[in-house]
Formats: structure tokens, C-alpha cells, sequence
């Protein structure tokens, strides 16, 4: 009976998959489709630590709950003055108990962003993404009856963040910093990594010649130039850009949302002034990963304390809602879906049903396309470097594979077929290709 020898994980920006190598040299992805562990990490101040479904619940529990700075026994106060570690304690200030954090492994590239702080903790960023790649080897070695300390991780062509001058100081930052997780999750020493656009070559029906592998995740897009002679393959060029899932959810906010919401009303001081919403305020509202940003800073209590009675309260209640209320969750889940359905069907609905916030927005696959046709723009261009820096043209390319949540989308579909008319087209599986892969590269690793 074949026994597992090595994981293949892919930690993505929205799922993150894992699946183990046998010593036979067959792979297995570890859960269903339906069962990919959703990249959300849930901290709270009891130590609590959880992920995916779980920290999703777990939030909209425990997500506005507060303790304050003067009840904190994190905190000694000595004649008025607080004495903690913790550096966000102030006279008369509370922070949340708990914090959902999104999208870690858009910062894994930043080195501007280290960590977070909150209860007189510091978290790296590499713990942030231990929590995850830690949950995902816990449950894997409990499904196989043993404990497996070999992994391959997938990471993209170029990080968000790593492009422009030193983006290759930008990409081994991040690089080294995923190695890092892994080790921290218990992978100790035995980690490699690989791109995620290579691990995806190994394509069905592809005998000789030119294949072009497209990876569309969820905060990336990965392209890798391959030439197959049988069994064997080289990678001629690999290229990426920073485009991916997440930025067409906040694109659906920009253009959807934003005016239900009505985040560009204005509001008139007492002395006749007109305000509109600090900039910051807007932008993170657009993302899941602002969202919480926005929640640890207090921004949102601070413009809803400043603006209040001045016009436009409802729209401020709404606010309060998505950072603070629980709502948050609720919306960028509806949007995720509404996008999914535009994959499907020229219309769809943002159905938003929460405690605080209700509403459902109409949105057409027409309006969304327009909102992202520049970002496929930039994802042509990132191909047609690719088959540059390989020496190919596209009439040579005889096979495309697309993988990735995002390669479902009907104007990308389009936009590919469109440059390579004469090509076999490949839909892979879009959660499960790239995690396969890697397990394959596990296994050539570490098997012997």
C-alpha cells in the first residue's frame, strides 16, 4: 500500500488547497472543492486562532465586542498613566477582542509591512500566514494517520507588490518569508517552493509543442511559456502581474456599491462647510482587508463622531455596519458571489442580508466588464511578455490550459481566445490544478 511522503500547498490570496504525494507517485488533493480552506485568519485576545469557515463564524460573534483600556488587564494604570506593552492602549480608548484578517499573502512582498500589533502582541506576518499553512498540515496529517514535515509551496511569478525597479528584492522577500511560514507551521526544514504557473503544466491531451499555461488567481495572474516533447516539458518564460480576484471584487464595489452605499454624499459643517468622506475611509471600504484595517485604526468611529447630524446619518449607519457591525463579511460574500454568477448569466444580484445592513444591487456583466477592461488589458501584455521573452509568437502557441477562480470570467475567456484562435483550449480545474502540481514536485523532492 502506497504511503504519503511530502504536501503540495497552495496558499492563495482568497483559497488556499493542499494535497499529498504517495511514494507510488500518484497525488490526491486532501477535501472537495467545496471544503478549500478560505485564506481568513481569526485572532483574539484569549489566544484563540482559527481559519477559514471557522474564523468566519467565530467573527460574526465575536466581531464587535470591545474591551476598554481602563478594564484591560493587559494594562496597570499608575496614577492615570497606562503601564502595557500593548501600543494602542490611551486614556479612555478600547480595542476589539477580536480581528479577521484577509488577504495576508498580498503582503507577503511589502517590506513596508511587517506585521500587526493588538493585545500587546506582535504578529508577523510570516506567523499570519503560519496560522493557515499550520491548520491545513494539522488536518491533512489527521485524515492520513501521520505526521508529514515535507511540503512544497506555490508562490507567484511576482508577489502583489513586486513589480517596478528591485522587484526582484520585492519577490525573495516574499519568498523567503512564505519558507519562513512553512517552517513556522511545522514544516521545520524540509520546504521548498515552486512557481504556482509552473506546478500547473502537467496538462492532459498535450503531446509536442507550445503551451502556454494562464493562472488566474485570486490576487495574481501567473503565465508560463512551456514547450512539451512527450513526457518531458522546459519552461521557456515565465512572467506575472499583480492583478487577480480581489481587485475585481473592489472594482464591483467601485462601480455597485459605492453608489447604493452613497459614499460620495456630502454633509454640511454647522459654519456652512460642505465634507465629503476622508478619502482612506473610501478606499478600504472596498476591500475586506481595508475593512479590517479600518476596524484596528477606529477611523470609521472617528469620521462617524465627527460628521454625525449633518446630513447624511444613514449613510453613516451603513458604514458603521460593514466596519463594526458584522456586515462586512456578509457584503464582500455577496459580492464574491454576484461575480461568480456574471461567469454564468449577463445579470446578477449583490444580495446582501445582514442584522444592519439589507439591500440587493443589480449588476450586468456589461457594467463589469467595463469597470475591469483595463486590468485584462494589463493581463495581455503580461502574455505577450511572456511569449517575448520566450521567442515564441503567438501562431507557434498549439495548447492553452487557464486555471485560477478568475479564469472564469467570460471576458478573459474571450480575451485569450481572441489571441490564439488556432490554439487547443484547456479549462483546468480552477482550485485544484495548481495544488496538484505542486504535490508532483513534492514528490520528485522528496521521494528518494
Amino acid at each position: 500500500m502506497a504511503g504519503p511522503v511530502a504536501y503540495g500547498i497552495d496558499f492563495g490570496t482568497t483559497n488556499s488547497a493542499i494535497a499529498v504525494a504517495y511514494d507510488d507517485g500518484m497525488t490526491e488533493v486532501i477535501g472537495t472543492p467545496d471544503e478549500l480552506t478560505e485564506s481568513l485568519i481569526y485572532l483574539h485576545r484569549n489566544a484563540n486562532r482559527l481559519v477559514g469557515q471557522d474564523a468566519i463564524r467565530a467573527y460574526l460573534t465575536t466581531g464587535n465586542s470591545r474591551t476598554m483600556c481602563s478594564r484591560c488587564e493587559l494594562v496597570d494604570w499608575v496614577k492615570g498613566e497606562p503601564i502595557t506593552d500593548c501600543r494602542t492602549c490611551k486614556s479612555g480608548g478600547a480595542c476589539f477582542d477580536a480581528r479577521l484578517i484577509a488577504q495576508a499573502k498580498g503582503e507577503l512582498a511589502s517590506p513596508d509591512f511587517h506585521g500587526t500589533h493588538s493585545w500587546s502582541l506582535d504578529f508577523e506576518i510570516e506567523d499570519l500566514v503560519s496560522i493557515v499553512l499550520s491548520r491545513m498540515k494539522k488536518a491533512a496529517d489527521r485524515e492520513l494517520g501521520t505526521t508529514i514535515d515535507r511540503v512544497t509551496v506555490g508562490h507567484p511569478v511576482r508577489f502583489a507588490g513586486a513589480e517596478g525597479a528591485g522587484w526582484r528584492d520585492r519577490q525573495g522577500l516574499g519568498e523567503n518569508r512564505l519558507r519562513a511560514a512553512a517552517q513556522r507551521a511545522g514544516f521545520t526544514e524540509h520546504v521548498s517552493l515552486m512557481a504556482e504557473s509552473k506546478a500547473a503544466v502537467a496538462v492532459d491531451g498535450v503531446d509536442d509543442g507550445i503551451l502556454l499555461c494562464l493562472d488566474f488567481g485570486g490576487g495574481t495572474f501567473d503565465v508560463a511559456v512551456v514547450d512539451v516533447h512527450g513526457n518531458r516539458s522546459q519552461v521557456l518564460a515565465l512572467n506575472g502581474v499583480s492583478i487577480g480576484g480581489e481587485e475585481f471584487d473592489a472594482k464591483m464595489f467601485d462601480v455597485f456599491v459605492a453608489p447604493t452605499l452613497g459614499l460620495d454624499a456630502e454633509f454640511t459643517l454647522p459654519n456652512g462647510e460642505k465634507r465629503r468622506l476622508p478619502n482612506e475611509l473610501s478606499g478600504k471600504l472596498r476591500s475586506l482587508s481595508g475593512v479590517n484595517d479600518l476596524m484596528s485604526k477606529n477611523l470609521a468611529a472617528g469620521v462617524n463622531g465627527y460628521l454625525a447630524g449633518m446630513g447624511n446619518d444613514a449613510v453613516l449607519r451603513d458604514i458603521s455596519a460593514i466596519v463594526t457591525g458584522g456586515s462586512s463579511w456578509p457584503l464582500f460574500k455577496a459580492i464574491k458571489r454576484a461575480k461568480h454568477d456574471l461567469s454564468t448569466s449577463d445579470v446578477a444580484t449583490i444580495d446582501v442580508r445582514s442584522a444592519e445592513l439589507t439591500f440587493a444591487i443589480p449588476v450586468t456583466r456589461s457594467a463589469f466588464d467595463a469597470a475591469i477592461a483595463q486590468d485584462l488589458r494589463e493581463v495581455e501584455l503580461c502574455i505577450e511578455d511572456a511569449l517575448e521573452d520566450a521567442d515564441v509568437v503567438p501562431e507557434d502557441v498549439r495548447f492553452v490550459a487557464k486555471t485560477g477562480g478568475s479564469s472564469l470570467i467570460p471576458a478573459f475567456i474571450a480575451l485569450v481566445d481572441e489571441q490564439f484562435p488556432d490554439a487547443e483550449h484547456t479549462q483546468m480545474d480552477p482550485f485544484t490544478s495548481v495544488v496538484s502540481g505542486l504535490a508532483r514536485h513534492a514528490y520528485e523532492v522528496w521521494a528518494s
